[in-house]
């Protein structure tokens, strides 16, 4: 429902109560004539916009906006004139002729502004009615008029209830956009409508589902395909409700975490994975792929990483520090945050020969750690205590691309962030927080071509040392581990996705 008390508390609202009240004081008291047609018509122009707004922000569950807007404006519009008409019925009423000015201002003159301030709040309130009767219906029409405009071919679905924003359909707009098809996106979640509604996003179109009830007729007829970048637990209602259709997996990134193994990802039609690193990991952790069309497509989103063949010797040396998140489950735990204060501290007080600069930045859900904030501080506290080194925390909003093209090496915790970072055949560092003997690092391959740290990080500075120098495993690491990871190293980027994504969508049905 809308929020009636931001409305009332909005400083239009506060305005407009004083100037009704300013206009049946001056009326009542007999010192103005018509004063509530003045404060009529301010009040009316003043609400409109604001009510409209909030509305508009809080109740629109589909994507033809334009057409939902005309249909509000027309009738807040009809319920201001209205109140304008009301308005020049009390300025007639002149209080000056009678014998009390309160007689008539106060009887007539009062309710009517009451009626004046009340007016735009009915019209919301009716209009929040009106929009919400059979929510699945004007969703359906909305998808009808997508489907009659742009004749979508596929659909990206996004669910992601504890995301502020929609990153996981980011990290594969641009990729999406370029199998120039036109397509659909599908939101579970309220609070993402308002992403799309920017400047930049207002021409893609965008459904909002937000009950799983009849999910399975808001698709467009004309699409063949969804695709999905995470294991969301409310991608099951559509997989359930099409089965005809083709549900093709993502996900956002490749790791070595579990959600990059998970069993979920049986219920999908297709899995896309990066290399045959991802196929076998599944198969390492007990999870067939059987009834799965699995299909190697390479990792799109490494084509803006710089690869470096010689890194040669430099006055300064870059390095980035990017933590992984805590996780929900224990097995998925491989933060290193915690230590992250320890290992920048020992690291600038290091001398390397070569001046050396820290790029940290955090994994964004980390800030939901109750504790960040005292890390931050901490790593703060070293950069600001630093001989000669120097660090920067770097803002969430950064992409982790162009780090990697600013550092000379990386260390990191298990995560997507390793694999992407071996595309560039940089040496990395790998965090142990977890104690993983190497019985338990068989099951994580990216930690082949990467320099161990200690569950106490206290060998980082020669592993460090050991990266900028001889760097014994460069030859596995540019090698074997980066063509095993990725199973379009010998194409452009992005080709075999297209190629493979294109060739689903068209199919025959």
């Amino acid at each position: 429902m809308f929020n009636l008390k931001s409305i009332l508390l909005s400083r239009d609202s506060v305005a407009c109560i004083f100037i009704v009240a300013a206009a049946a004081i001056l009326d009542a008291l007999d010192i103005t004539s018509g004063s509530t047609l003045v404060a009529c018509v301010v009040v009316s122009y003043l609400l409109i916009d604001d009510v409209k707004t909030k509305f508009l922000t809080d109740r629109f569950s589909t994507s033809n906006l334009k057409d939902e807007k005309k249909n509000f404006e027309t009738t807040t519009t009809t319920y201001v004139f209205a109140t304008i008409a009301l308005g020049v019925a009390s300025a007639i009423i002149d209080p000056s002729d009678t014998p009390d000015p309160f007689e008539t201002s106060y009887f007539i003159g009062i309710p009517i502004l009451i009626a004046l301030v009340l007016s735009p709040l009915l019209s919301l309130l009716i209009g929040s009615i009106r929009f919400s009767k059979d929510k699945n219906a004007r969703v359906l029409r909305a998808s009808k008029k997508i489907e009659k405009k742009s004749k979508p071919k596929f659909a990206f679905y996004f669910s992601g209830g504890d995301l502020e924003t929609p990153m996981h359909y980011l990290v594969w707009k641009k990729y999406l956009d370029g199998l120039d098809t036109p397509y659909v996106i599908v939101l579970r979640e309220r609070k993402h409508l308002a992403f799309f509604q920017t400047k930049e996003y207002e021409d893609i179109p965008v459904l909002l589902v937000t009950s799983g009830k009849g999910i399975g007729d808001i698709i467009p007829a004309s699409v063949s395909t969804i695709f999905y970048a995470n294991n969301g637990f409310k991608n099951l209602e559509l997989i359930n409700a099409r089965p005809e259709l083709r549900h093709v997996q993502l996900l956002h990134g490749d790791s070595d975490k579990p959600s990059s193994y998970s069993p979920v990802v049986r219920c999908y039609t297709d899995l896309f994975v990066s290399g045959q690193m991802a196929i076998d990991r599944y198969a390492a952790n007990g999870v067939s792929l059987n009834h799965v069309l699995t299909t190697v497509v390479g990792r799109p989103q490494t084509e803006d990483i710089k690869v470096v063949e010689d890194r040669g010797q430099k006055d300064e040396i870059t390095i980035a520090y990017m933590p992984t998140w805590l996780g929900y489950h224990e097995e998925a735990r491989f933060s290193s945050l915690e230590q992250s204060p320890q290992i920048i501290r020992d690291v600038l007080n290091h001398d390397f020969g070569a001046k050396v600069h820290i790029l940290f930045k955090a994994h964004p859900m980390s800030y939901k750690d109750p504790n960040a904030a005292v890390y931050f501080d901490q790593i703060k506290e070293a950069i600001a205590a630093s001989p000669k080194n120097t660090a920067e925390i770097v803002d969430i909003n950064v992409d982790a691309i162009t780090l990697f093209n600013r550092s000379d090496v990386l260390i990191a915790d298990i995560s997507s962030v390793v694999i992407d970072f071996l595309y560039s055949k940089k040496p990395y560092l790998i965090t142990n927080p977890n104690n993983f003997d190497l019985n338990d690092l068989s099951r994580y391959p990216c930690t082949q071509g990467g320099y161990l740290l200690t569950p106490a990080a206290d060998n980082v500075i020669a592993s460090l040392e050991e990266a900028f120098g001889s760097d014994r495993l460069k030859d596995l690491r540019t090698t074997r581990l980066r063509n095993y990871a990725f199973g379009d190293s010998h194409m452009k980027p992005g080709q075999l996705f297209k190629q493979e994504a294109l060739a689903i969508i068209n199919r025959e049905q």
